[in-house]
């Protein structure tokens, strides 16, 4: 399986990192198995958000079944230090979940 878009809401497909051209999304960064992305929304403390976060295209390389597993992580009231700690924390159990 490998990504054929990084953000289908464009009409262009996206492969690089950085923000994306008339989104809220920028991709942080993408390798195979790993895909990072922030969203620049504020959202009001009192309201949730619902809805569709990124639209992201995958495509087979082969025909079988695949699981894609995801993280969602709200880092919005964390301090700049807290959230890089954070990530460091974050990407090292992600690359040993996809350990084999």
């Amino acid at each position: 399986m490998y990504v054929d878009d990084l953000c289908a809401y464009t009409a262009e497909k996206e492969y690089s990192d950085g923000r994306i051209e008339g989104t809220e999304i920028e991709i942080l960064y993408h390798m195979p198995g790993l895909i990072r992305f922030k969203v620049h929304k504020n959202i009001d403390e009192l309201h949730a958000w619902t809805g569709i976060i990124n639209n992201i295209i995958f495509k087979g390389r082969e025909t079988s079944g695949t699981t894609i597993s995801y993280t969602v992580h709200d880092m919005s009231d964390v301090k700049v230090e807290e959230k890089r700690h954070d990530l460091e924390l974050i990407n090292e159990q992600i690359l040993q979940d996809l350990a084999p």
